[in-house]
């Protein structure tokens, strides 16, 4: 027996656990597929693609009958590559510690001139102890 989209849905929610299966059977090439055009990494591509499924399964009494489960799977897909994406995106600077817990970033950028709240500190500094300085015998 074939069954389209919507009956297997309506199965898996009436308790047949295996009508799923066979949704993402018939839909994981077309989305991995998806899911690397949209990130051009293989190994990306599968995380989202399972992500995507996974989500469609939370969600799955969300969706509409009626309407396409390709449509929505897609979309599910392409909300969650875009996530991804923007996560890429963010940088996080305990990234760059190595081993010994230093920070390389800071490391390597890190001037040896002083800032200029530095310099005036350190005038006021050495304009104190001159002051001191004369002020002995």
């Amino acid at each position: 027996m074939n069954r389209n989209d919507e009956q297997l849905i309506t199965d898996y929610l009436e308790g047949d656990e295996t009508a799923l299966s066979f949704l993402v059977d018939r839909y994981i090439k077309d989305v991995y597929r998806f899911a690397y055009q949209l990130t051009n990494d293989s190994g990306i591509a599968e995380d989202v693609t399972q992500e995507s499924f996974v989500k469609a399964w939370k969600h799955i009494r969300s969706y509409r009958q009626g309407s396409s489960f390709k449509t929505w799977i897609f979309t599910i897909t392409r909300n969650t590559a875009i996530d991804w994406l923007r996560k890429q995106k963010e940088i996080r600077l305990s990234s760059f510690e190595n081993v010994t817990g230093q920070n390389i970033l800071l490391e390597t950028t890190k001037s040896e001139e002083l800032l200029p709240d530095e310099l005036l500190e350190k005038a006021e500094n050495t304009a104190y102890v001159t002051s001191l300085l004369k002020q002995l015998d």
